[in-house]
């Protein structure tokens, strides 16, 4: 269990996964990602069950401090052991927690883990141009915009851009 100043990560548990159905399944709370639903429990179990067999990815639900609900799923993915980095994908599902610093939290509190337990020296994500809101989070955190690719996603009949952002793990902020 890894803990943040306004949450807690720890692994994901069976009972998690109908939350990730609900999410993913949401056409709001998507918006910004690359999954493409309908969503099945079966695909959610498939993927729980994978990541538990592999170790290039690490996979935790994310639950607020104060009463311990589980809104929303944070990953280090493509972990890269020889050249010590990995991709992060974080999404908080619950919406009525937007907004409020929870997403931020739980980045900062996985990539301090990253970094100082498991030895990576970069961490970097794709987000999608348009995720404002996620795009000042991010940089909050330390993250820093190293590229754009160009048209990468197409979604709602067109082409979208996708910015690369990349943390070392000397540019940590608290």
């Amino acid at each position: 269990m890894l803990l943040g100043s306004k949450t807690v990560l720890r692994g994901v548990e069976e009972s998690d996964l109908d939350n990730w159905v609900k999410w993913f399944n949401d056409r709001q709370t998507t918006e910004f990602l690359a999954r493409v639903y309908p969503y099945s429990r079966s695909e959610a179990e498939k993927y729980w069950q994978k990541s538990q067999q592999t170790n290039s990815e690490i996979l935790y639900s994310i639950l607020t401090q104060e009463d311990k609900q589980h809104i929303g799923s944070i990953s280090l993915q493509r972990i890269d052991w020889r050249s010590r980095n990995a991709e992060l994908g974080v999404l908080i599902g619950e919406k009525e927690y937007w907004s409020k610093g929870y997403g931020q939290d739980a980045v900062r509190t996985l990539c301090r883990f990253a970094f100082d337990e498991m030895g990576l020296k970069r961490i970097y994500l794709f987000l999608h141009s348009a995720n404002e809101g996620g795009f000042r989070a991010y940089q909050k955190v330390g993250f820093k915009k190293e590229g754009v690719a160009r048209q990468q996603l197409y979604r709602e009949g067109s082409f979208q851009d996708l910015i690369l952002m990349g943390l070392l793990s000397d540019e940590l902020l608290p």
